[in-house]
Order: structure tokens, then C-alpha cells, then sequence
């Protein structure tokens, strides 16, 4: 039986530029859907819904439990998204820079607003120019830090927040296993929220 997951959601499209002067290529633009949805807590609790439903589907003698204990863990994910929204509407400061487009999910449903990526796409860094607008959008709106993620190397996110006098704070989409305060879900988006409050009160 295949889940997906993202059937539904209002995915975000982002851009992918291409310019190849040496091969005499034209401008070219791609588009691909960008895949962090479970930070939106509100997708998040679409995700559970359809992973309640699969279970119950291919396990039908224990669907009572999956479906017990699919409403307990919404009701939890309910007053994670209530804390989340009444925290965020606290910050003085909405627009962020974060090292790539991992929040705009987050961003979308909080009311957040993006005013610069490091790396667009994964393995991509930043040209001179795009460091340069990056500084130039910080100091524009007062962004108070740089939000790197402990998956990649911060040593970009370090250049640009120190070009532009602010700090560089930890996101973690990812949390895992053995790792402190972030080993669930819950955890890690609980931990995202006193980083950003952190930098953007």
C-alpha cells in the first residue's frame, strides 16, 4: 500500500536558476516542490491523519488502537500549533534569513517572511552578488541572526552574519535520534521556537 504523504498540501514551488555562458546556453528556470512540509504543524497533522488511516487499512484488527492513538497525538500537535502561533505573533522582527528553504512552510503558517536563502538548492553556495543582497536585506529589515542547520556547514551562514554585525542560531528540521531535546517531533519544533524567539524578539 503506498502512502504519500503530501497528497493535499498547497505545495511551495521554488526556482532553480541556470545560466551556462560557456556552453552558449541560454537563462533557463526550473521549478521543483519544495519537500519540508512537516513544518507546518497543521500538514504535520494531515501526515498522522493518513498514516492513522493506512495502519488501520492494512492492520484492521488493531485499527482501535491506531486510531486512538492517532486523535491523542493530534489533540498534542493541536496545542503545539496553538503555542507556536501565540509566540510568533510575540516577535517583533517577521522577515529571517535561514541557509536554505527549509521554512517556508513554517513561514507560510506563522506568518514569517523569507528575505534571504544561503543555498537555494543543497550543495549550491551563494555567488559574491547573493552574499551582497543577503547583507543588504539583513541590515534593510534588522534581522537579528542568521539561521544555519546542524546537517550543513555553517561556514557561509558565519561570513554573512559577520559582513552584516549579527549572530548565527541553530535550526534543526531534522532532529533524530540520541540528540538532546530533539528526539520527537514535538521536541524539535518546540526547540526551533526558542531559537527563533531567540533571534527574532
Amino acid at each position: 500500500m503506498k502512502v504519500v504523504l503530501s497528497d493535499g498540501v498547497d505545495l511551495i514551488h521554488e526556482k532553480e536558476h541556470h545560466h551556462d555562458e560557456k556552453a552558449g546556453k541560454p537563462h533557463s528556470e526550473e521549478t521543483f516542490a519544495n519537500p519540508h512540509i512537516w513544518l507546518d504543524v497543521e500538514i504535520a497533522k494531515s501526515m498522522v491523519k493518513r498514516i492513522v488511516i493506512a495502519l488501520a487499512s492494512v492492520d484492521s484488527g488493531h485499527a482501535l488502537y491506531y486510531e486512538e492513538r492517532g486523535i491523542k497525538y493530534i489533540a498534542e500537535l493541536d496545542r503545539l500549533d496553538q503555542t507556536i502561533y501565540k509566540e510568533t505573533g510575540k516577535f517583533k522582527i517577521k522577515q529571517y534569513v535561514a541557509f536554505h528553504p527549509a521554512w517556508d512552510y513554517f513561514a507560510r503558517r506563522y506568518g514569517l517572511e523569507s528575505v534571504g536563502v544561503i543555498e537555494s538548492v543543497p550543495g549550491k553556495s551563494p555567488t559574491p552578488l547573493d552574499i551582497k543582497n543577503i547583507v543588504g536585506n539583513i541590515k534593510k529589515h534588522g534581522v537579528k541572526a542568521v539561521f544555519a542547520e546542524p546537517q550543513f556547514n555553517p561556514k557561509v551562514a558565519e561570513v554573512i552574519a559577520r559582513e552584516a554585525g549579527i549572530k548565527v542560531l541553530m535550526l534543526d528540521p531534522m532532529g533524530g535520534p540520541g540528540i538532546k531535546e530533539r528526539e520527537s517531533y514535538i521536541d524539535i519544533m518546540k526547540y526551533n521556537l526558542a531559537v527563533l524567539q531567540e533571534g527574532m524578539l
